[in-house]
């Protein structure tokens, strides 16, 4: 079973950006409530993310494949952080490395897709290890 650990990594990196669904503060906070795109854009993006990172576990046949879509899914990742950067900045609610009143919340959404996409990343060099394994394994035959 050569792909087991860059399932595990796609399979946390599903959960974790899933898991930013479930912090209510964003999306009930005043980026939301000023910024109109906000919610649509991001949980859009966030969505397209978690379902591409779960969908990409079954694409362990083709590693080349699973590669692309692992990497177009980071591509995703990117545009969703700058959604909720972005969201967040205009609304003025970024959360400040130095502000005791930030709240937990603002902070996890933000660290959350950096999370996925460090997850997201270490599946793809995972990926690339299988594939060139595969091609030492074929130059023995």
């Amino acid at each position: 079973m050569i792909q087991r650990i860059q399932t595990v990594y796609l399979f946390i990196a599903s959960l974790t950006t899933g898991g930013a669904f479930l912090i209510e503060e964003v999306w009930t906070g005043p980026a939301a409530s000023t910024q109109t795109w906000f919610i649509p854009t991001s949980m859009g993006l966030l969505g397209l993310v978690a379902v591409g990172a779960f969908l990409s576990i079954f694409l362990y046949k083709d590693r080349q494949r699973q590669r692309t879509f692992v990497l177009a899914v980071q591509a995703l990742v990117l545009l969703a952080v700058g959604a909720l950067f972005a969201g967040q900045f205009l609304a003025g609610t970024l959360p400040d490395a130095n502000a005791y009143g930030s709240s937990v919340g603002e902070w996890i959404v933000v660290v959350l897709p950096l999370a996925t996409y460090t997850l997201l990343y270490m599946a793809r060099r995972k990926i690339d290890a299988d594939i060139r394994l595969v091609k030492s394994m074929d130059r023995l035959r």
